[in-house]
């Protein structure tokens, strides 16, 4: 890009360097995209009244919601169950809060699976290893 400083054309510069305006005239902005995440939620009172709920208290009603052995949910059912409570929330908004205050369930561990052991069956005797292929018509 020295040939701008010397008097070169741009265009001419950027069709040297196969480069578009924006490529070099682009400067990323600083901090993450985009929107914050809220700090309140939305409660609905009775059937006309609504109220804004701070985050701690969604919380809370999670913490309680977990106490219970019966209702220990992941994020998506207790997400569900907020949402009986009036809480106007998505499964989103309840996994983030879940991951904030540490109270996502571990992920069950899979059992290893059982591959074939030999591909190729070799009996040492006859009749050691029998093998049918059933057919349905």
């Amino acid at each position: 890009m020295n040939y701008i400083g010397m008097g070169m054309k741009t265009k001419k510069v950027f069709a040297l360097c196969s480069l578009t305006r924006h490529q070099y005239y682009y400067k990323p902005k600083a901090g993450k995209r985009g929107v914050k995440a809220s700090e309140q939620t939305l409660k609905i009172v009775d059937k006309v009244g609504r109220e804004m709920v701070s985050n701690q208290k969604v919380v809370d009603e999670i913490i309680a919601i977990k106490q219970n052995p019966d209702t220990d949910y992941g994020y998506r059912t207790t997400s569900a169950a907020l949402q009986l409570f009036a809480y106007v929330i998505n499964h989103k908004k309840v996994y983030r809060l879940m991951k904030q205050y540490q109270l996502l369930n571990e992920k069950p561990k899979r059992n290893d699976r059982k591959y074939v052991k030999y591909r190729s069956v070799n009996p040492l005797q006859p009749l050691q290893v029998l093998e049918m292929d059933i057919k349905f018509q």
